[in-house]
């Protein structure tokens, strides 16, 4: 019986060869296109973190201007 969990599931990647691998198996448009999406995946994530930075820059801002102007 095969075991479908989702931990017994590897998904193939063409980064986890090496790149003459890549060459000789024809995936170099694959490997190229996986690239792309972790680039994405990259900037959406520093966008993330860019908002909730600026969000907690707001936050701090507000709360020392409201200290400072209870003295």
């Amino acid at each position: 019986m095969a075991d479908n969990s989702p931990r017994a599931h590897v998904d193939f990647m063409p980064s986890s060869l090496q790149f003459a691998d890549i060459q000789r198996l024809g995936l170099v448009t694959m490997a190229s296109q996986e690239l792309e999406l972790r680039q994405g995946q990259a900037n959406d994530a520093l966008e993330g973190l860019r908002l909730a930075l600026g969000h907690k820059t707001l936050l701090f801002r507000t709360k020392v201007r409201v200290l400072l102007q209870g003295e």
